[in-house]
């Protein structure tokens, strides 16, 4: 799907999971949300239906006009880490 290309050797394996699960977790929850449901619909590899479809076009609006999507402009724009909310 070339969602993620990284080669990594074993011995490093559990430390770059780890730091990929801690970048994962400071995620915007809707948005970890909303993907999560988008890739489980994608990965059954059945074409979406229009009531597939609508609800993965509502997650995106739903993360988009989100207290976190503000937040997130916010801390780019203050040059700081996010505080997401899970609004």
């Amino acid at each position: 799907m070339g969602l993620l290309h990284f080669a990594v050797p074993d011995k490093q394996l559990e430390e770059f999971t780890h730091e990929l699960a801690r970048e994962f977790a400071s995620s915007a929850p809707l948005s970890i949300a909303g993907m999560k449901r988008t890739l489980n619909l994608l990965s059954s590899y059945v074409p979406l239906g229009d009531k597939e479809q609508a609800g993965v076009d509502v997650m995106i609006a739903r993360a988009l006009f989100s207290g976190d999507a503000v937040e997130a402009m916010a801390a780019f724009r203050e040059k700081r880490e996010p505080r997401f909310k899970g609004e």
